[in-house]
């Protein structure tokens, strides 16, 4: 009567498997939800507004002149600026936000609850914060940004207000720096 005993620890490989769920969902650089799960939450957001009659709203954030501060600073330098820009996003989030690093010079507040009105005031909040100058290995950088606003409305596919809130967002960056977008339907009209 003889027994062989094996043990296999595999807390390592656990805590690699959680690891790597973490990061398909969210950025490695600030740690912040991703555009994935922008995607999967927003359909959840917009299906509960939807069922209590609310208004939910997106506003995607975009950097201006992001691409010529990594040219003349380097790669890191515009990493520590964009964990900077997160930390003052995330400082700003209400309770009912979640901020979100779609990618690059991207970002994104999924907000229930705000009339078009709030999102606009919240949107000119965001960009004045984000315009006060940033300290980066000595130098002191200053950046604006454009915000697309899209608010929910009758809207039952979130991938339809994500396009929405993009096609804002382009509107506001074709204006200029600092520019804010709400979508509006003849937006679309000037695409067809």
């Amino acid at each position: 009567a003889n027994y062989v005993g094996m043990f296999l620890d595999i807390s390592e490989r656990r805590e690699a498997e959680k690891r790597i769920q973490h990061l398909a969902h969210h950025d490695y650089l600030t740690d912040l939800p991703n555009r994935s799960l922008l995607v999967e939450r927003a359909t959840n957001a917009l299906a509960l507004a939807h069922r209590h009659q609310r208004r939910m709203a997106i506003l995607f954030i975009d950097l201006d002149r992001f691409k010529p501060i990594n040219d003349e600073y380097g790669h890191d330098a515009g990493d520590m600026l964009l964990r900077q820009i997160s930390d003052r996003l995330v400082s700003m989030s209400l309770t009912s936000d979640t901020l979100y690093r779609l990618g690059g010079d991207e970002f994104a507040f999924l907000s229930s609850g705000l009339t078009e009105s709030h999102a606009v005031s919240r949107a000119q909040k965001i960009c004045e914060f984000i315009s006060q100058p940033y300290t980066i290995y000595n130098t002191i950088i200053n950046i604006t940004t454009c915000v697309g606003i899209v608010i929910s409305e009758n809207e039952r596919r979130s991938d339809y207000l994500y396009k929405f809130a993009d096609l804002a967002l382009y509107e506001a960056k074709n204006e200029g720096s600092g520019k804010i977008k709400v979508f509006r339907q003849r937006m679309l009209e000037k695409l067809q």
